[in-house]
């Protein structure tokens, strides 16, 4: 529920952005702050798809007595999507906050 919020208050705030840099007759992602914030709008929206797309965890099914599964060791594109999912992320937050002070 939180990242669709997110979603959802960052595509309201780019429809406001819009609106008012039309009124104002000013060109459209003229400016650093403005490219950064349509490379930070699309990754907003990408990063709650990404997630969702993640690899499934290896299991072992084990004997049929022995609950819960076993859990081996992260296959490779659960790992690379790990940390993708996770440097992303934090590429976001660093982008967010030049943002605020920019």
């Amino acid at each position: 529920i939180l990242n669709l919020s997110a979603v959802a208050l960052t595509l309201i705030g780019v429809v406001v952005q819009i609106v008012a840099t039309q009124r104002d007759g000013s060109p459209h992602f003229a400016h650093t702050h403005a490219i950064l914030g349509l490379t930070l709008t699309v990754a907003v929206v990408l990063q709650p798809v990404y997630g969702y797309l993640r690899p499934p965890k290896k299991t072992s099914p084990g004997r049929r007595a022995q609950l819960p599964v076993r859990v081996q060791s992260p296959s490779t594109k659960r790992v690379a999507w790990k940390w993708s999912h996770m440097l992303i992320g934090y590429g976001m937050i660093g982008i967010g906050v030049f943002q605020l002070i920019s």
